[in-house]
């Protein structure tokens, strides 16, 4: 089903639009949605959304706050996420009950680098078993993510976070991103001395980039477990 977006353009002050299980398919279409300008939260759970399609100077869903994405089908995860950057407000995506394809991510890449997503991010993308390199850069990370609901990224060789406003208790949370090669945290903001948990459990690291932060102190004394570390910085 092809939805013609054009048809919503009359409900100019609609907040929210729930199109969930209507059969939708394929590549989702903005254009008709650009006069939805205090749309806040938007359904589209149920329907076979592969990838979302914006016009080259898109000003509508400023206000989008919510998009639900539940029960998704076989569906090419990266390419859906790395869809949604310019969705500028997204706090709250939410995935449940969805069926990512796995194995299918031919570049083994998800970028989403510049984007506002609530924390909760890490769970989804956690879903892709052959996600090998995660870019987070100057991302507006909102929301709390406790230890356990970290997933492992068993395969995760690299990510960048750079610019992307973290606390320093995210080392904590590293722990089971075992095969990470390339942790990349320049410039924003982590203040205070690096916990001894986090990062000494990354045994594969070879490259690690934490400048022009404001830490204190000196490395922690297991460190010396990162045999693999080529460079600092």
């Amino acid at each position: 089903m092809y939805l013609n977006a054009s048809l919503f353009s009359p409900f100019q002050e609609l907040e929210w639009l729930d199109l969930s299980w209507n059969g939708i398919a394929g590549w989702f279409y903005n254009k008709g949605l650009e006069s939805l300008r205090d749309l806040e939260e938007q359904d589209l759970s149920g329907n076979q959304i592969y990838k979302f399609v914006f016009p080259k100077v898109f000003k509508g869903s400023r206000k989008l706050n919510a998009l639900y994405l539940e029960n998704l089908k076989n569906i090419d995860g990266s390419t859906l996420l790395g869809s949604l950057g310019s969705f500028s407000s997204l706090n709250k995506l939410d995935s449940h009950y969805s069926n990512f394809r796995r194995g299918t991510m031919t570049a083994h890449d998800l970028i989403l680098d510049y984007s506002s997503l609530h924390i909760s991010i890490l769970q989804i993308v956690g879903a892709f078993a052959s996600l090998e390199r995660l870019s987070l850069k100057n991302c507006k990370l909102r929301g709390i993510l406790h230890h356990q609901g970290v997933p492992n990224f068993k395969n995760l060789k690299f990510l960048f976070m750079d610019g992307t406003a973290l606390n320093i208790s995210f080392f904590q949370m590293i722990t089971p991103m075992a095969s990470l090669e390339i942790l990349s945290l320049s410039g924003r903001g982590l203040t205070g001395t690096l916990p001894n948990q986090g990062l000494c459990k990354l045994t594969q690291q070879k490259e690690l980039y934490m400048n022009n932060n404001d830490l204190r102190g000196t490395l922690p004394l297991c460190s010396a477990n990162l045999t693999s570390l080529q460079l600092l910085d």
